[in-house]
């Protein structure tokens, strides 16, 4: 599939294994989706909304070309090193560089 945005806030369908054949998605926003928890696959991903998602740092640790990530406040994510030269905004926080 070639898709380059998919927004499955509201679907509880979309799962893991729903996603794992995706390569080339900019735009993710899996709020509220427990049964997503890995996205190092998406090696383009440019924006990521997961809050209340599975994902943690484990999941995200090969993305290197994120610009936008919004995890909300309750999260396993510490690290934000390996997208540190792209990221713009962070939860909403705008970065200055």
């Amino acid at each position: 599939m070639c898709w380059e945005e998919l927004y499955c806030a509201a679907s509880k369908n979309i799962t893991q294994n729903s996603i794992c054949e995706l390569k080339v998605l900019k735009v993710l926003n899996c709020y509220n989706r427990g049964k997503i928890k890995n996205v190092n696959h998406l090696l383009d991903l440019r924006e990521l909304y997961c809050c209340g998602s599975g994902i943690d740092q484990d999941g995200i640790k090969n993305l290197k070309k994120l610009v936008i990530i919004d995890f909300g406040r309750m999260c396993d994510i510490t690290d934000l090193s390996r997208s540190s030269d792209t990221l713009k905004e962070i939860n909403g926080i705008i970065i200055k560089k």
